[in-house]
């Protein structure tokens, strides 16, 4: 079965489809359509409310995420840990209306994003030219020194969706720029991302949420 153009949102669901067999494929398939009717229909109903779409898409993720770690057999050897940050330093791609709730969630605990960072990433449009930037310019902006999200209850879906089971080290993209590493993969968390990001305004997170703050600054009276 050919594969379809709509899961290049998703690299590793990419991935699962061409090693899945006939059967499997269908099943992906059906799943990612019949999730793009359901935000379709999220979406018109709600217009003004993409923050809250987000936060069901990424509920589902989490979803899908603790289903697997609860049955696949590489659950227990996840190694993600608290003050881990090499995966915040890797290109994302969001929702808008994550990147909302991410403005938002910042807003909240009175966390100053750095708009300049913003900028100099924003201009990174694609995986490649993000590596080109310097380690410096790659950290995320909600990532404090201690290596903490400081919005880690509303980080994006690709962010909650990202464990990590190689050791910890390959993670490192400076000492291992071309590292391998390995994740435990969710098939519903991917299909999940790869549907929102089919139906749902999305970008680089750094593009999206400088569009959201230069929103908000026109809103402001």
């Amino acid at each position: 079965m050919t594969e379809p153009a709509v899961y290049v949102n998703s690299e590793t669901l990419a991935k699962m489809f061409r090693s899945a067999s006939p059967k499997d494929q269908s099943t992906i398939i059906w799943l990612h359509r019949d999730l793009e009717r359901n935000l379709q229909k999220a979406a018109a109903e709600n217009p003004g409310n993409p923050e809250g779409i987000a936060a069901g898409t990424q509920q589902a993720v989490d979803e899908a995420v603790a289903h697997t770690l609860a049955h696949d057999k590489h659950g227990p050897d996840v190694k993600c840990s608290r003050g881990c940050g090499a995966c915040c330093r890797l290109h994302v791609v969001v929702t808008a209306g994550e990147a909302k709730l991410a403005a938002m969630a910042a807003q909240d605990v009175a966390w100053p994003i750095d708009v300049e960072r913003l900028r100099v990433q924003a201009r990174a449009k694609t995986p490649e030219q993000w590596k080109a930037l310097p380690e410096s310019e790659r950290v995320c902006v909600f990532l404090t020194s201690a290596e903490e999200c400081t919005i880690y209850k509303y980080r994006p879906m690709a962010c909650r969706k990202y464990l990590v089971v190689s050791p910890p080290e390959d993670c490192d993209t400076v000492l291992k720029p071309g590292g391998e590493v390995q994740q435990l993969v969710a098939a519903h968390a991917e299909i999940a991302f790869s549907a929102s990001l089919q139906v749902l305004p999305s970008g680089p997170l750094a593009e999206m949420l400088l569009a959201e703050l230069t929103r908000q600054d026109k809103a402001t009276p």
